[in-house]
């Protein structure tokens, strides 16, 4: 049912993320607030590309616009799987994250923005 499967989201340990088109949080789940360290409130109406994310390549380096995984997927109108990628934390703590995203379709089978786990 709808409410057993908005439960399973809430508790998932892993970070789940909804993205609308233009890149911003609609939905943000406990393990997301848990792994970026702040509260689920707060992650919501963020756009994927705001400053306060940090990414960073693997090595540290910056991440380009068009290398996040909301961009690759929305460009691509394909998942990504396994992508790795660096994030500081709202505590400063700098985390490594693995993220699969796929595209969400509207009703008409558009592109609607993003879902992603981390």
């Amino acid at each position: 049912t709808e409410a057993r499967l908005g439960r399973i989201v809430e508790t998932a340990p892993n970070a789940i993320l909804l993205f609308d088109a233009q890149g911003q949080v609609i939905f943000a789940n406990a393990g997301a607030g848990e792994m970026f360290g702040c509260r689920v409130e707060e992650l919501w109406s963020r756009r994927q590309d705001t400053p306060h994310r940090h990414e960073a390549t693997l090595d540290g380096g910056p991440l380009e616009r068009s290398q996040t995984s909301f961009e690759r997927v929305q460009s691509q109108k394909q998942p990504v799987r396994e992508m790795q990628q660096r994030f500081r934390s709202a505590s400063g703590k700098t985390i490594t994250v693995l993220i699969n995203a796929t595209p969400l379709p509207d009703e008409n089978g558009e592109f609607a923005g993003v879902v992603a786990s981390y």
